[in-house]
């Protein structure tokens, strides 16, 4: 729910910067409950019994009197409790502010991204921000399903999740010719769109964790009457590591290619990229 795109979190940590959000408001609630939940705690009682008290006070008098002593010692655990009520709900209404920051940024960033007309995108040729895949598991060359291809699949995407963002169509040559996804549906024990974007998800979560799900979104495109995939990447608000042959590995987009950074590389780039200390 909290999770936030880096447009958020430009110069800190998402972490951090959530942390932040999220103590301010705890601490607002929290004043709201000594000026705002004590007071009307208090008038509720005031009104039911006033009339059985030892001396008679207006409602205000009964505020400013109660109000004063508040964080006296034999009021404290009453104050003390205000403050806790309070924090709780600003707390609640910091994990929905969180949301729907994030949810308003992803509306607007996949309304940018659907804006753009397939063949204009094609017709622009790959880029930093854009990737074509002519299939994501069948090898067209050798007639089977290679493994291999998958993995590309995933490196392009953890490169886009670790830069910009970015496109990546599948079922579209290098050179830009639409071939459509029937070689890969026949791959699939679901041969179509619904079974296709689930294998992707997939791929996503077993390939870079379940976490860069959110920031991965897919759509279908029809074109000559041949399907292709659209993977509309969000920039992480994470470092995102590829799983591969057991090992953890780093993959950032440069120009129109994905690139895996080595240690010092990777180390360096996650610092600047999400201002880690």
């Amino acid at each position: 729910m909290v999770a936030t795109t880096l447009k958020i979190f430009a110069k800190h940590t998402p972490m951090i910067k959530a942390l932040k959000i999220l103590t301010s408001h705890a601490g607002v609630g929290g004043f709201l409950g000594i000026v705002f939940l004590h007071p009307i705690t208090m008038a509720i009682y005031w009104l039911e019994f006033n009339h059985m008290l030892p001396e008679r006070h207006t409602l205000w008098e009964f505020l400013v009197i109660r109000l004063s002593s508040a964080f006296t010692v034999e009021m404290m655990h009453m104050t003390t409790m205000f403050i806790g009520v309070g924090s709780i709900l600003g707390l609640g209404s910091g994990f929905y502010y969180l949301a729907l920051t994030r949810s308003n940024i992803l509306l607007t960033t996949l309304k940018d991204q659907l804006g753009a007309d397939l063949e204009v995108i094609i017709g622009s040729g790959e880029s930093e921000t854009v990737e074509f895949k002519a299939t994501s598991r069948w090898d067209l060359r050798r007639e089977c399903v290679e493994k291999n291809l998958e993995l590309m699949i995933a490196k392009t995407i953890a490169a886009f999740l670790n830069h910009r963002g970015g496109d990546l169509l599948i079922g579209v040559t290098d050179e830009g010719t639409i071939i459509g996804l029937d070689w890969d549906y026949k791959t699939l024990k679901k041969s179509n769109r619904d079974g296709f974007e689930l294998y992707i998800m997939t791929l996503v979560k077993n390939k870079l964790g379940a976490a860069s799900c959110p920031f991965v979104h897919i759509i279908f495109h029809s074109a000559n009457e041949l399907d292709v995939c659209r993977i509309i990447v969000e920039p992480s608000e994470h470092p995102v590591y590829l799983l591969d042959s057991g090992f953890s590995k780093y993959y950032l987009r440069s120009g129109n290619s994905s690139i895996q950074l080595d240690i010092e590389q990777a180390m360096k780039h996650i610092k600047d990229r999400w201002k880690l200390n």
